[in-house]
């Protein structure tokens, strides 16, 4: 019963993170207000940056998927 208590706590865990990357994506996205060349230039080299915490995001997702289908075996 621990067992699972334990897979149930860190794959919430897993999801509170997810939804706190996710929000400071979505901030990082929306306040950017791209008026001049510089902004666009400062925006496109975040790219590789938003990329990679949306894959961390994708990621975490995936694993608490996983855990919670073993939990339901």
């Amino acid at each position: 019963m621990n067992e699972v208590l334990n897979k149930v706590f860190e794959a919430s865990s897993k999801l509170e993170l997810t939804q706190e990357l996710i929000g400071v994506l979505i901030d990082k996205v929306e306040s950017r207000n791209i008026k001049t060349q510089d902004d666009a230039t400062l925006f496109a080299s975040q790219q590789n940056t938003i990329g990679a915490l949306l894959h961390i995001a994708l990621d975490y997702v995936f694993d608490v998927k996983v855990s919670l289908e073993k939990l339901q075996d």
